[in-house]
């Protein structure tokens, strides 16, 4: 059963002013708030954010964890890495209580800013196909070149 379809989006930066926001912090390495974020706006499991948290602690490229912040807490995420100028970003999210208020567009705009400045010229990114206000964002970030898509497929085993 396929199920998870997901798109790669591409953008070169060259073509496209970036933003820069007060309320976006970047830090080389991962807090343990922003882990406590990713997990709570994933609903991931202890193990799951061990995992995580593992993961991206074993980053040796030059990477950035962008928080935005509003009241005190961190309301949105993501995070960068740059390899052979560069950018992927991985795990944008959004407190579902604060989405669609542009939290997350500030928040890569700041990867970006950041990218730029190690020298970056382009970047990609992932999104689930049917998450049309993420692709819109994306999009609006200058991500609109569709690379390729792919899911992942699972055979139901009788029990």
């Amino acid at each position: 059963m396929a199920e998870g379809q997901t798109c790669t989006f591409f953008g070169e930066f060259a073509r496209r002013a970036t933003g820069s926001a007060d309320d976006i912090e970047l830090s080389n390495q991962a807090s343990s708030e922003w882990r406590a974020t990713w997990a709570a706006i994933h609903r991931a499991s202890e193990a799951t954010a061990r995992i995580f948290g593992a993961m991206t602690e074993l980053i040796a490229l030059p990477k950035a964890f962008a928080s935005c912040r509003l009241d005190g807490r961190i309301v949105a995420i993501a995070y960068g890495v740059i390899h052979k100028r560069f950018l992927v970003v991985e795990a944008v999210a959004t407190d579902p209580g604060y989405r669609q208020q542009g939290h997350a567009a500030r928040t890569i705009a700041k990867l970006i800013d950041w990218a730029q400045k190690q020298r970056a010229v382009a970047g990609c990114l992932q999104v689930v196909s049917d998450n049309e206000p993420a692709r819109a964002l994306y999009r609006s970030l200058g991500f609109n070149r569709e690379l390729y898509r792919y899911h992942h497929l699972r055979k139901d085993i009788a029990k």
